[in-house]
């Protein structure tokens, strides 16, 4: 029997290594929302949906769906609906699509986050940028009543041939922390606004 070359060993599991390892992801920083609490939880059927550059994903779409059921269910704003109970309709829309174009005769990137532009440079310390956008759509849909529909944005900047760490972008570890991270934050910050509408006028 033919033993192996331990250097090609080595260099399989390298490969390996490199392969099934997450390439780090950063977003600019951005204010944690604190999860709402109503004065009874609501219940809902909750869906999501996910798209990659318009091409759905059904895969990561029930992966999400899976946390942030569990997220929704340790709070006090919605929580999804048990078998056989009615709920109003949660429906979540994702879309991961590649940034905005790069600028004219300047290197780098842009990327609109409601009022906020974020830029630099693209051969610096901090490496070479790219940047794909997280647009999500919530929309909740109460069986009588009138839906609300919030749309939001985050940018995912992923950075190549840096000798530094970026000192102006938040660490979200990788893509599959990423999503649910910001989602998540969204996700209160709709809630917010919706208890908001729901507390009655003081007279």
């Amino acid at each position: 029997m033919k033993r192996s070359n331990p250097s090609v060993l080595a260099c399989i599991a390298a490969l390996v290594v490199v392969a099934c390892a997450q390439q780090p992801i950063y977003t600019q920083p951005y204010v944690t929302a604190a999860p709402a609490v109503f004065v009874a939880p609501v219940p809902v059927e909750l869906s999501v949906t996910y798209a990659k550059d318009g091409k759905p994903d059904p895969k990561r779409a029930e992966e999400l769906k899976a946390a942030l059921a569990d997220a929704l269910s340790m709070g006090g704003g919605f929580r999804p609906a048990t078998p056989g109970q009615a709920g109003d309709r949660l429906e979540i829309t994702v879309d991961d699509k590649a940034g905005a174009p790069k600028k004219t005769g300047l290197a780098g990137f842009t990327a609109t986050v409601g009022h906020v532009l974020v830029s630099a440079p693209e051969f610096t310390p901090e490496g070479r940028r790219t940047v794909r956008e997280l647009t999500v759509q919530i929309r909740y849909t109460p069986a009588n009543g009138t839906a609300m529909v919030r749309s939001y944005e985050s940018p995912l900047v992923t950075i190549t041939n840096n000798t530094q760490e970026p000192t102006d972008l938040v660490s979200l570890q990788d893509r599959r922390h990423a999503e649910p991270t910001l989602i998540g934050n969204d996700l209160n910050l709709f809630m917010a606004e919706f208890a908001q509408a729901q507390t009655p006028a003081k007279p």
